[in-house]
């Protein structure tokens, strides 16, 4: 288990979080619900808020926002699988945080 915040989430930071795991990561803003990222080897397998499943362009939109904000929680469970994914993404996560780092500019 890893845990902690950053104080503005920079693209970089993401991409050593999500590069080669898997398990679960949580990630979050405070007041708002949490993202659940479900990764193999590298890979975004599903991801969800609540029980609600993200398109991959939901996804994006929404890690987005963690870019331009001023405090993200975050913890990674090492090894832990979706219990069920309505929605199969299985994209790459330096994808992820590529695209989700050309919708929000450094300011």
């Amino acid at each position: 288990m890893l845990g902690g915040t950053f104080s503005g989430l920079k693209p970089f930071e993401l991409s050593i979080l999500v590069k080669g795991k898997d398990g679960e990561l949580l990630l979050a803003e405070p007041g708002k619900p949490t993202l659940e990222l479900y990764l193999r080897e590298g890979r975004i397998f599903c991801a969800r808020v609540g029980k609600d499943p993200l398109s991959w362009a939901e996804l994006v939109t929404r890690c987005a926002t963690f870019f331009r904000a001023r405090e993200v929680a975050f913890l990674f469970l090492k090894g832990v699988r979706p219990v069920h994914c309505s929605l199969i993404l299985d994209r790459d996560a330096e994808r992820l945080v590529q695209e989700a780092a050309e919708l929000s500019p450094p300011s």
